[in-house]
């Protein structure tokens, strides 16, 4: 078996805005070949923290028990979004929430499990991120104040 970062990633990432206010609606879509799950979370660009909050869909929840054994900051209980159970997954298309407060520019980050052999875990990929700015930065930029 190849280690994930000897794989290219076939799944895209992709967000219905280029930038964002407090509180508005992404719809983030991963396209790409069938896969078995993922865990997606969105963090501020100068900060390792997962912000904002995710809609579940039938099949999707959050992953609190990820955060907590691996130390991660989040917050809210629901700043992570991974699937309930083994099953094929041909797409998805997943509704996030910005923080109530702006944190700068936001990252959409996907780990996405390509294939799984008896339980474990095989070809996990690290789908390309996707940067959604704040909209006060992207409207410093184009005032051309921006240093």
């Amino acid at each position: 078996m190849l280690p994930a970062s000897a794989i290219a990633s076939t799944y895209t990432v992709t967000a219905s805005a280029t930038t964002y206010n407090p509180g508005d609606k992404i719809t983030i879509t991963i396209a790409g070949a069938a896969y078995n799950g993922f865990l997606g979370y969105a963090t501020a660009t100068a900060s390792t923290n997962y912000v904002g909050t995710w809609t579940f869909p039938t099949g999707y929840q959050n992953n609190n028990a990820f955060c907590a054994t691996a130390g991660v900051t989040t917050d809210s209980a629901d700043s992570t979004i991974t699937h309930t159970a083994g099953q094929t997954f041909n797409g998805a298309t997943l509704t996030y929430t910005a923080p109530a407060t702006s944190v700068g520019d936001l990252s959409f980050n996907f780990i996405v499990v390509a294939a799984s052999t008896g339980g474990g875990y095989a070809h996990s990929i690290l789908a390309n991120a996707v940067t959604v700015k704040a909209a006060t930065t992207a409207a410093t930029m184009a005032a051309g104040t921006a240093s």
